[in-house]
Parts: structure tokens; C-alpha cells; sequence
């Protein structure tokens, strides 16, 4: 059987879920009630979209535009990303590599 890489993610949050509501108790001292909302927002807004564009494959390109996040190119492999930095150096423009899957 093969698994989304929704399916995936899913299966790595759950594995990954406890130790971060480990540190939230343990080195924080933040009771877990209140850790939740962390919790779901370093996982799903944090973790995530690094995860699935990392399973994918699928990197943008963003630049800020007068103090704007614009993405440029969105769903270049890794390597055509990282070539698009080395052609974009020394732009006016800051580049760098984000996900292309966004939360």
C-alpha cells in the first residue's frame, strides 16, 4: 500500500507530537493544557510545510519587495532552487528558499 505524504505527515506528527510537549512541561514548565495551541502551531505551521516540501520535493523562491514576502517561483526541485540563489546573487532583491506548500 502507498501513503500520501499527507498520510506521512500525519504519522510523524503523531511520533513527534510528545517530545515537543515533553519540553513544553519539562523545560518550560508550561502545564499541558496551555502547551496545546503551541504545540499544534510549531507542528502544523513550523514542522509541516518543511516536512511535505521536503517528502515533495517542491521548494519556492521568496523575495521581499518593499518590506513584502512575494513568492517569485514556486515548485523548483531543491538543486533548480538552490541555482536560482547562485544566478540571484548580489540582486537588489533578498532571496531565499522556503516550502511551496504554505499552511
Amino acid at each position: 500500500m502507498r501513503y500520501s505524504y499527507e498520510e506521512r505527515w500525519e504519522e510523524a506528527r503523531k511520533r513527534i507530537e510528545p517530545m515537543v510537549y515533553a519540553m513544553f512541561w519539562q523545560d518550560l514548565d508550561i502545564p499541558g493544557e496551555h502547551a496545546v495551541t503551541y504545540v499544534n502551531w510549531i507542528l502544523d505551521r513550523l514542522f509541516r510545510p518543511e516536512y511535505l516540501s521536503a517528502l515533495e520535493d517542491k521548494w519556492s523562491i521568496y523575495g521581499s519587495i518593499q518590506g513584502e514576502i512575494v513568492e517569485l517561483e514556486a515548485n523548483l526541485s531543491y538543486e533548480d532552487a538552490k541555482d536560482f540563489l547562485v544566478k540571484k546573487q548580489g540582486d537588489r532583491i533578498s532571496h531565499w528558499i522556503g516550502p511551496s506548500i504554505m499552511p
